[in-house]
């Protein structure tokens, strides 16, 4: 048996595959890793491999544009329920913070600003379950003065809760001074 070279064809039983199909030797581009892929799929398949594959976004094997390079491209910035949304590149520090451990998007991803911001200022990546409290109730103020990291979701509901309680005696307590006003004045 002769020396294998990238590019070379054989037959799957030749080198080890139980099917008579021909396959081609190619090499991943990226790492340089050697793999065999069957003929009748060369053109279709991407000639990264496995590994390289999964690190490289769906969109970008697929030949889609993505990210500033797309003719839609509006600067990387969205508002979506008041808040504000960042679009990160997959080469991008704080990309992981774009994922739920079930998300399946392809190229580039959003993260809402405050919690890129909070992360920016501790230096790492925020937990999922970390959440940025908004101290004065704006949800595009992403000053980090405004902004408050509490460590569960639950403890973000009993501050909401609290802020929102206080805001209610402040204005029933508005109220109240103001009809005292009018009965001071007959």
């Amino acid at each position: 048996m002769g020396k294998i070279k990238v590019g070379m064809k054989k037959r799957g039983y030749e080198i080890g595959i139980k099917d008579g199909h021909k396959y081609t030797l190619v090499i991943c581009p990226k790492c340089g890793k050697e793999r065999w892929i069957q003929e009748r799929l060369l053109s279709r398949l991407t000639r990264l491999c496995r590994k390289c594959s999964n690190v490289t976004s769906g969109l970008e094997r697929r030949g889609h544009i993505i990210g500033a390079k797309h003719s839609s491209w509006k600067g990387g910035r969205k508002i979506s329920y008041g808040y504000v949304l960042i679009w990160l590149d997959p080469s991008d520090f704080f990309y992981p913070m774009t994922h739920s451990p079930t998300s399946t998007n392809g190229g580039g991803a959003y993260v809402g600003e405050h919690r890129l911001v909070m992360a920016k200022h501790l230096k790492r990546c925020l937990l999922p379950w970390e959440v940025v409290h908004h101290k004065n109730g704006i949800k595009d103020d992403n000053r980090i003065e405004n902004l408050e990291l509490l460590p569960a979701p639950y403890k973000h509901t009993a501050v909401t809760l609290l802020v929102n309680y206080i805001h209610k005696l402040e204005k029933e307590n508005q109220e109240l001074k103001t009809e005292l006003r009018k009965f001071r004045d007959v």
